[in-house]
């Protein structure tokens, strides 16, 4: 016999079955999302030996916290435990600025990472494409290239010509990667085989150029042939050299436009061919007749 008294006892459990139904189901639904590296994502030429991981989660559970994590490290996407460098595993809730403390990184080398998560309802999640970094130049000695200028070009002319420079190449085996170090003295626009490299503009980027100069990395891989190649470079003045400030000052960090990159190509069988910028490479007057930010 149904009852009132029964009817309030079943109503009180359907009322908490309905509670506790929604949380049951999404429980489950834990994400880790948005690795970064220095706050960047896939970051080519990152030359700091310890470099911070962060990431994010989410999750459809009301208050959801982490409660630990595993965080791999591996020269190859497939984290083969051969190439593993460094692999961790936290109880702790910090998921921002993880500090790198595995094996020394190599310069010029791409390093793949995961993590793993855990929360306080006992769900476990697993980011699910690696990211990578590319370091870049570790110590200034691997620099092998040597800053470069055109002397057919008077740096101090009122239509300052664009100078360009040009390097031939060619490749003859199996290329397992080719990677691009460059930066000017000036601004700089490289291009191989015809084609712009990267998708910067007014690189490297204005610095108290006494001081220091930035450099940019860009993975060419997709950009060298087999067999003839070319790599040409046009400077700019920009900040450099060019007026700044509309106070007619110009020549501020210098007066000669300068180049330095160095190619480096890593062939399948392991070993590495590096062009750098030296007396080999060609120059001359560029189609470009003046160029200026602020004109």
């Amino acid at each position: 016999m149904i009852t009132l008294t029964n009817i309030l006892i079943m109503k009180k459990y359907l009322r908490l079955i309905l509670f506790i139904l929604p949380y049951s189901l999404f429980s489950q639904a834990l994400k880790v999302y948005d690795l970064r590296i220095e706050q960047l994502i896939n970051p080519l030429g990152l030359d700091m030996i310890q470099p911070r991981l962060s990431w994010k989660l989410q999750s459809d559970a009301f208050n959801t916290m982490q409660t630990a994590y595993e965080i791999t490290v591996a020269t190859v996407p497939d984290f083969n435990p051969k190439n593993m460098v460094w692999k961790i595993k936290t109880a702790t809730d910090q998921s921002i600025n993880i500090k790198y403390t595995g094996k020394a990184l190599m310069s010029n080398t791409r390093y793949y990472w995961k993590v793993t998560v855990w929360d306080n309802h006992g769900n476990t999640a697993m980011s699910s494409t690696p990211v990578f970094w590319h370091t870049g130049l570790l110590n200034k000695n691997e620099w092998v290239a040597k800053w470069i200028s055109s002397t057919s070009i008077k740096a101090d002319s009122i239509h300052y010509q664009s100078p360009v420079f040009k390097k031939e190449f060619s490749v003859n085996k199996p290329m397992k990667s080719a990677t691009l170090f460059i930066s000017s003295r000036g601004l700089y626009e490289a291009e191989i085989n015809g084609v712009k490299v990267g998708n910067d503009y007014l690189t490297p980027g204005w610095t108290a150029y006494n001081s220091r100069i930035q450099y940019q990395v860009y993975d060419v891989t997709n950009m060298i042939k087999k067999e003839a190649n070319a790599i040409g470079v046009t400077l700019g003045k920009g900040w450099f050299s060019g007026e700044v400030g509309w106070i007619n000052a110009s020549n501020l960090y210098g007066k000669d436009l300068a180049l330095i990159s160095q190619l480096i190509i890593t062939y399948t069988d392991g070993s590495t061919w590096i062009i750098p910028t030296d007396g080999t490479w060609k120059s001359s007057n560029g189609p470009i007749l003046n160029s200026e930010i602020y004109h």
